[in-house]
């Protein structure tokens, strides 16, 4: 019986585990950051509450740039709420697949790792809520599809509890294909 419990234990913590990049490892087609995110992409998700209700959509148009190991994500972000939002990422590989960024609402470094198709970012996003502003976990995953698609999936944590999820896909388009301004605006008659 003793033998059956600690089977039932170490099975129970296993299902418990996270996922990392090294459980990916094997998986194709490989996501080279610097490739994928390099030009003209746009992003289309939702933002989800803890309880899995949708709460806001969004669409993005995102211009990459890379020399070397340095790389830039300028973002424009227009939710269907009508908020505008700007931001700048500014991203450096530091050895081998990791990489460590900045922008203007992270708190401290990003840090990410990639291996296979997939690559882990995890850093603190300030969220404004209210007249205060919150220092969220964002343990965010990206899994590369194909060629020109990556899958987004953020788990928010606010001290370890879950509070939100967002989801979104990122494609390479050609320039023309950037939507420039917000679709969600009224069109004219």
């Amino acid at each position: 019986m003793r033998h059956f419990l600690l089977l039932i234990g170490s099975m129970l913590c296993a299902a418990c585990a996270s996922p990392t990049v090294a459980d990916y490892r094997d998986q194709k087609p490989v996501f080279v950051l610097e490739e994928f995110f390099d030009g003209p992409l746009i992003a289309k998700g939702a933002l989800y509450d803890r309880s899995g209700n949708l709460i806001r959509r969004f669409v993005a148009d995102i211009r990459g740039t890379w020399q070397g190991d340095q790389g830039e994500l300028a973002e424009v972000f227009w939710w269907a709420d009508g908020e505008e939002q700007l931001r700048t990422w500014k991203i450096a590989r530091t050895q081998g697949n990791t990489f460590e960024g900045t922008a203007g609402d992270i708190v401290g470094l990003a840090v990410g790792e990639g291996a296979g198709n997939a690559f882990n970012w995890s850093y603190l996003l300030e969220v404004p809520v209210g007249e205060r502003k919150l220092n969220v976990r964002m343990d965010d995953w990206i899994y590369l599809i194909d060629e020109s698609t990556v899958l987004n999936r953020t788990e928010m944590t606010f001290f370890g509890f879950h509070v939100g999820e967002v989801v979104l896909t990122i494609q390479k388009v050609n320039e023309s294909q950037l939507y420039g301004r917000s679709p969600f605006a009224a069109k004219a008659p």
